[in-house]
């Protein structure tokens, strides 16, 4: 409040009018007042979920890509429609929810609710279904705060098992699975316009086949420092750790030693971080970005029902 000197005794009220970021599907359809393509390497901006409301921070990184520069923080139960999530019409509509732990309510793929209990211990609530490579689990980190470097007071936000984070991990016709070694899931839940990032292309194996270099991770964890020439993993003790250093926690792409979910309990959290792409393995396993303080694997697999964090990259 403030007095009105020229007129004693009156007083103003005033008020901030907060602006409201423009949502990261606006953005992604060009509708935003900023797009990637006008941002420079390493500008930063706010955008909201339009799903949820979660507000996140969004930067155009060293591989000239816009990408989160949060992990992804959808919450279990949330309806996924073809207006605001990566997933089509068609996708949505031959989509089958059987023993995939998924609900199709209409035009909508609703994610299972969260499998972590409240009372703050983090454990799962039912092991007994858990490990299956087929099925969604949503895992929410409750109050877990030590996904950062030493001695950083991080949150951890969500975890999901590959087929929640790809919406079962389907074709595009929603029915068939497909477990080709290199083949991209045709959905996920990031918001529209935006996708899981890549760890191959053209059904290229890491472990033989030089294709893998075209996928979305070979591509940031060389921009950040790492040296993927020769294999798809940097241990080396000049340049292991430099996707860390130039790229992990406090930087401006901040991934996170998030760890991850395994048959319940919390693992690795300030040590590792392991976050899916939407590249199949096999029908047990999928590739994701994995780093510590002195590697990085931009094509590491590990099994479908881990429970990996999500940065969802800008489909373009």
């Amino acid at each position: 409040q403030v007095t009105n000197l020229a007129n004693a005794g009156t007083t103003i009220t005033l008020y901030a009018q907060w602006a409201v970021p423009p949502t990261m599907q606006e953005f992604a359809a060009g509708t935003a007042p900023t797009t990637c393509l006008s941002m420079s390497n390493g500008d930063i901006i706010m955008l909201a979920d339009s799903r949820d409301g979660t507000i996140y921070r969004v930067g155009k990184l060293a591989d000239g890509k816009c990408w989160m520069l949060e992990n992804l923080n959808l919450a279990g139960g949330t309806a996924l429609s073809a207006d605001d999530t990566d997933v089509t019409s068609t996708y949505i509509g031959s989509f089958t929810a059987q023993n995939s732990r998924f609900t199709k309510d209409g035009n909508t793929i609703v994610l299972p609710a969260s499998a972590i209990k409240n009372s703050g211990d983090n454990d799962l609530t039912d092991t007994t279904e858990f490990a299956s490579e087929s099925k969604a689990y949503v895992f929410n980190s409750g109050n877990k705060t030590n996904c950062g470097a030493s001695g950083q007071n991080t949150p951890c936000y969500s975890y999901y098992s590959w087929a929640a984070a790809t919406l079962g991990g389907k074709q595009s016709d929603g029915v068939t699975a497909e477990t080709r070694t290199g083949y991209n899931a045709a959905a996920s839940i990031c918001p529209k316009g935006w996708r899981l990032p890549t760890a191959t292309t053209n059904n290229a194996d890491p472990q033989i086949d030089s294709n893998w270099k075209t996928g979305d991770l070979y591509a940031l964890a060389t921009d950040y420092g790492s040296v993927l020439e020769n294999d798809y993993y940097d241990s080396s003790s000049a340049t292991g750790g430099n996707f860390y250093d130039n790229a992990g926690p406090g930087t401006t792409p901040n991934f996170l030693l998030s760890g991850f979910y395994s048959y319940g309990p919390f693992r690795y959290g300030g040590s590792a971080g392991r976050y899916w792409s939407a590249t199949v393995r096999s029908n047990a396993y999928a590739y994701s970005l994995h780093f510590t303080s002195d590697s990085v694997r931009s094509a590491a697999y590990y099994s479908r029902y881990l429970g990996f964090s999500v940065r969802c990259i800008l489909n373009n």
